[in-house]
């Protein structure tokens, strides 16, 4: 049985591969383009901070999110008492 849109239990459409093939052809290139991509915005390239904004802002702010959550989880358990002395 082949694919069926609307089946909600079904695993989805099946990957052909296409995308980590993308990834390993790209993943030496990418500090070089996330520069270029910055020089372009910083020239004031509107595309280009629109880039930046929806695509590499997130993922920094989201970071940040988890690691102030583990943080603050560190000094809850450095506030606790030691109940093994």
């Amino acid at each position: 049985m082949g694919f069926k849109k609307g089946n909600t239990f079904g695993k989805g459409r099946p990957s052909n591969g296409h995308a980590q093939l993308f990834r390993e052809l790209v993943i030496d290139d990418i500090p070089d383009l996330v520069k270029d991509i910055m020089k372009d915005a910083k020239a004031g390239c509107l595309q280009s901070r629109k880039l930046i904004v929806e695509r590499i802002f997130p993922v920094a702010s989201s970071q940040m999110m988890e690691l102030e959550k583990q943080m603050d989880e560190i000094r809850l358990m450095l506030e606790q008492p030691n109940e093994l002395k």
